[in-house]
């Protein structure tokens, strides 16, 4: 009986050290902040207009010319969109005596390329426009063939973003190999497409009341309306004021199911001192950040930085524009406990339950083998005396 009864104490010594080796993680403190994107729009209107003295009217179609007579015929591209270059292309038709010669007027900042497009060299703001020529003057010496027919001038207009474009205005095709789209008219505010503001972010640990606080609430507040070729980057202050390491996460949790997600890039990382290394790089919607990451592990009382970088494709097209999103991220961290003197210089850590579980029982396996050989010495010993 009294050998069984130490077998049972032995045992119980057992489980009780490994329980009180390791460190144990604090309850998690957790906060998260709500980043809203939205897309510009490249949008502009054409509209003529005629004038006789100092008054200026709408165009009236099919007014009745004779030769050597000058016309005023004025056509004004109005930018309703975000910033953006425009270009016009002038064609005239059933008439070959009436050339791009006949027309007069054009505008200061308007160039003629080899390409048959005349560029507007100055971008124009939302709001702004550009009259690309004044009028046409009939030829003196009109073929009477023409006489009482109708001939057109047809000018079509077109843009582009002025952000992360630059046109060459001494290249055959300023704007390059650019495939144009036509906007589908969707409804939209200029006036309201976020602009960046200069604020300062920063998420600090307060150990005392173990509250983790993210200010201000939407991380990308510097960053405006989004555009093709966008890179936008900012960082956030992260301190911990507590007595205690804690170890820093994040996750990405979108709010809607907005296309614009799958497209943007997102890059994390972590500046501690002089020291800059990338956590993350991958799509701004992918599974790896919806499930968490370590960001860092912050030594009591210390500051980092973590920088975060969001790309926009270049090749995004009039599918994306004017779009509004949103993703939260949400950031939580653990206190790691101090070591104790037992620990043989191991930091505290999420070891899972079941490793103590199974420690324990290899610690009581080897005290019960001792026990056992105790038992057989002893009966060996009963057995000679």
């Amino acid at each position: 009986m009294k050998v069984k009864n130490i077998l049972l104490a032995l045992a119980a010594v057992s489980l009780a050290l490994t329980g009180s080796g390791a460190g144990l993680i604090a309850a998690e403190a957790r906060t998260s902040v709500t980043n809203n994107f939205e897309t510009g729009v490249v949008d502009i209107g054409i509209a003529e207009y005629q004038r006789v003295g100092d008054i200026e009217s709408a165009w009236i179609d099919n007014p009745t010319v004779i030769p050597n007579q000058t016309v005023s015929k004025i056509p004004r591209i109005t930018a309703y969109g975000n910033k953006c270059y425009v270009r016009a292309k002038i064609t005239i038709r059933e008439n070959e005596e009436i050339t791009e010669d006949c027309i007069y007027g054009f505008g200061k900042d308007w160039v003629r390329a080899e390409d048959g497009y005349w560029y507007c060299t100055t971008p124009l703001n939302t709001g702004e426009y550009s009259d690309l020529f004044q009028g046409v003057h009939i030829p003196y010496n009109l073929s009477q063939d023409y006489e009482g027919k109708v001939f057109y001038i047809d000018i079509t207009s077109e843009a582009v973003q002025y952000l992360n474009f630059t046109p060459d205005f001494n290249a055959p095709d300023p704007w390059g190999d650019l495939t144009i789209q036509e906007f589908d008219g969707r409804a939209y505010d200029v006036a309201s497409l976020k602009e960046a503001d200069n604020l300062t972010f920063a998420v600090d640990y307060i150990g005392k009341s173990k509250d983790l606080i993210a200010e201000p609430e939407d991380f990308f507040s510097n960053f405006r309306y989004l555009m093709p070729g966008d890179i936008f980057t900012d960082e956030a202050k992260v301190t911990n004021d507590s007595d205690k390491a804690i170890k820093l996460y994040f996750s990405s949790e979108h709010i809607d199911d907005s296309v614009l997600l799958e497209k943007l890039q997102l890059s994390i990382k972590i500046k501690d001192g002089e020291e800059v290394k990338e956590i993350y790089s991958g799509n701004i919607d992918a599974k790896a950040l919806n499930e968490g990451i370590l960001l860092h592990e912050i030594p009591a009382g210390k500051s980092v930085s973590f920088i975060y970088e969001i790309t926009v494709p270049a090749e995004l097209d009039n599918e994306y524009e004017v779009l509004k999103s949103r993703i939260k991220w949400n950031f939580w961290c653990d206190e790691i406990e101090p070591i104790t003197p037992d620990d043989g210089g191991k930091t505290g850590d999420k070891t899972p339950i079941g490793m103590y579980v199974l420690t324990a029982g290899i610690s009581m396996a080897v005290l019960t083998l001792g026990v056992a050989i105790f038992v057989r010495d002893k009966k060996e010993e009963e057995e000679e005396a």
